[in-house]
């Protein structure tokens, strides 16, 4: 009986059941060419997306349509770039940030159906900007955060019926609240400020009273609590807190508008970073928020929180290797969380999680060998993701990826890759491919840390190849199989042993 090290046996786990992955395709560009284009601030609206779009008119606010394939210009201010940013929609109006050579930046709205834009709300007339930023749509108007006069950063709204911008009260008079995150649920609109004495905490607003409330001190005292990555989920608001003594963000809150009560439900391992580790936004999929957390190893793990429950479990772990992975959730769908992360060999590229078999794995390597893509700046619409990459030859630009269906559905017939056989190897292996016209297919073994130590390509004419598996020089262990061609991306695991 062949038995193998401790490791390898761990790596089982997180091998087991790799799909079958389509590769991004690049579907639009805001500056054609090898140029630096660069695309940002991805939104989804009535079936289509929007963005800012860096081209050689500026950055300007663009339109992608997926039914026509090409990425369109809707402004060009001439004398200065536009500079979208902070885009909502409301009532089928888009509202944004926006600058401008006279205001500076200001509010403004794009008109889909009449392609019409307009500077709404000049809140600091003449060139000084206000800034707005935070934009959310509540109360059928659009709250956001502005300077004032005296460099005040408060919470405003504007209300279309009436083309006025208002300011809210005060809530730290004389100076900033700076509140952020704004956040709807249940008629109220909840948002992080500061005031003293609590410091920086979680409140909301009332726009029946026209009044602010402070909702919970989670630090009593001076000392901030600072909430971040707001969710509601289920008729409760959700949030990442800071540990006393301005510890790490690792503090998951629940507040329930029904009881007026705020409760902290689990605190999440910060790992060898301590008080300096702060988790990405995190990512509602099937109910359950998805997080990555520290962990004493310097990597981060995935932890799954379950608002039912009210329990936080570790799901995944990412693969061994780089310390400085960084991973930042992009979307999930249908059980499928897709993030951006760094490895040593590839750069900082797309990963995925499978919620169905729990592995995780790189999805693409777009910019590659070392050098990074970068995604970012994600949107779903129409059950594929849309992000913001740089593969080094394009600028910064738009891309679509069809997520793989979750292990235990079945795989599209088109993904005709085969197992490796024999498994366990001894030396020779091979797998087979069937394809449906001549192509070219690249064969890349793959580490327990992620990095490729052998690869090989081949084009074969259409029909059912048997080809061999590059082993010569491996050293015993778990391996993955990557094998790129026209059907896209196929992961194959399969040990070596001597």
């Amino acid at each position: 009986m062949m038995l193998l090290p401790m490791r390898a046996l761990c790596l089982f786990a997180f091998f087991a059941a790799l799909p079958s992955v389509a590769q991004p395709v690049l579907v639009a560009e805001a500056d054609p060419g090898p140029d630096d284009g660069s695309i940002t601030e991805l939104v989804a609206h009535d079936g289509v997306l929007y963005f800012s779009g860096k081209g050689a008119g500026g950055t300007e606010l663009y339109r992608f349509d997926p039914a026509v394939g090409e990425a369109e210009r809707l402004t060009n201010l001439q004398a200065e770039s536009l500079k979208p940013s902070h885009i909502v929609s409301l009532d089928g109006v888009l509202y944004f940030s926006g600058q401008d050579e006279e205001t500076g930046r200001e509010l403004w709205s794009y008109d889909p159906a009449t392609s019409t834009l307009e500077l709404v709300a000049d809140i600091l007339e003449g060139p000084k900007p206000s800034t707005p930023n935070f934009l959310a749509v509540f109360n059928d108007e659009v709250y956001f955060r502005a300077f004032t006069f005296g460099s005040k950063k408060e919470l405003w709204h504007y209300d279309p019926d009436t083309g006025l911008a208002v300011q809210t009260p005060d809530i730290r008079d004389p100076d900033s609240a700076a509140p952020a995150e704004m956040t709807p649920l249940g008629g109220q609109l909840y948002f992080r400020a500061f005031d003293d004495p609590v410091g920086d905490e979680l409140w909301r607003y009332d726009p029946e009273t026209n009044a602010h409330t402070l909702v919970v001190d989670i630090v009593p005292g001076p000392q901030i609590g600072e909430p971040r990555h707001l969710r509601v989920v289920d008729g409760r608001l959700y949030f990442i807190a800071r540990a006393p003594n301005e510890g790490p963000w690792q503090q998951i809150w629940e507040y329930d508008p029904a009881t007026d009560a705020a409760e902290m439900k689990v605190v999440l391992p910060a790992g060898d970073e301590g008080a300096e580790w702060r988790p990405e936004p995190w990512v509602e999929m099937d109910g359950s928020l998805y997080v990555f957390a520290g962990s004493d190893d310097g990597a981060d793990d995935l932890w799954r929180f379950d608002p039912q429950t009210g329990q936080a479990r570790k799901v995944a772990d990412l693969p061994p290797g780089s310390d400085d992975r960084l991973p930042a959730p992009l979307a999930g769908v249908d059980g499928v969380l897709m993030f951006a992360a760094s490895a040593d060999d590839t750069g900082r590229e797309l990963w995925v999680y499978d919620s169905g078999s729990g592995a995780i794995f790189r999805a693409s390597d777009l910019a590659r060998g070392a050098a990074s893509s970068d995604p970012a700046w994600a949107a779903v619409l129409d059950g594929a993701l849309y992000f913001s990459a740089d593969d080094g030859s394009n600028g910064r630009e738009l891309w679509r990826f069809d997520p793989p269906p979750v292990a235990g559905e079945e795989t599209p017939d088109a993904l005709a890759v085969g197992e490796v056989a024999p498994n366990p190897s001894t030396g020779t292996a091979r797998l087979r491919v069937r394809l449906a016209a001549p192509a070219s297919v690249r064969v890349v073994v793959t580490d327990a840390l992620g990095r490729a130590v052998a690869e090989r390509q081949v084009s074969r004419g259409a029909g059912t190849h048997d080809l061999d598996v590059p082993t010569a020089g491996l050293a015993p262990g778990v391996y993955v199989l990557r094998v790129e061609g026209p059907m896209g991306t196929t992961l194959r695991r399969f040990t070596l042993a001597r």
